[in-house]
């Protein structure tokens, strides 16, 4: 793969749009320490797409300072990461780091705000485990936004959300769960 112009890739004779983003994003776990391979409720090696500019991604503290990380920047990757990795750069990143002291809702994983949607993340051993704790998120952001019950914050979830697969090829495999923002306004 080489650069073609500013705004793509080529890959052989096709050209690729750049839509950067950042692989790894996360901070300090909350007892253990995992490789930078390995995505969890810290983040980690997400790989998902969303992160990008333009964004905002919200991440539970677990440690004193958070201790925010990033890297493993790509210019270009689809949804998934099929084969293990994207178009791979070099980034420059400007990041503005704000503390929630307290937020009306308490993470347990990532959550990214996007322009249209709020999106939880969740990774785990398997794409059915991973789904779940997307959607038990998106079931507790629901039930805090709407004074659902969890039954009815359950049914809704299954109405307005979407599940997306972040990545499959890490030793966690990752999911999200997109809320479109007029089911759900700032949960924070």
């Amino acid at each position: 793969m080489t650069p073609v112009e500013s705004d793509s890739i080529r890959f052989g004779e096709i050209d690729v749009p750049i839509r950067p983003c950042i692989g790894t994003i996360g901070v300090a776990p909350a007892d253990e320490s995992y490789t930078t391979l390995v995505p969890h409720d810290h983040g980690g090696n997400l790989d998902t797409t969303d992160m990008t500019g333009g964004t905002t991604a919200y991440f539970p503290v677990f440690q004193e300072g958070a201790m925010l990380a990033m890297g493993d920047s790509k210019a270009a990757m689809a949804d998934g990461e099929m084969c293990g990795t994207g178009a791979e750069i070099g980034t420059d990143i400007d990041v503005t780091v704000t503390v929630l002291s307290d937020p009306a809702f308490e993470l347990s994983r990532p959550v990214v705000e996007t322009a249209e949607a709020w999106k939880t993340i969740a990774s785990a051993e398997t794409l059915k485990a991973a789904c779940r704790l997307a959607n038990e998120d998106a079931i507790a952001l629901l039930a805090t936004e709407h004074g659902f019950d969890e039954t009815d914050a359950h049914l809704f979830s299954s109405l307005v959300g979407g599940l997306e697969i972040s990545q499959v090829v890490d030793p966690l495999v990752t999911v999200r769960n997109s809320i479109p923002k007029r089911y759900l306004s700032s949960p924070f």
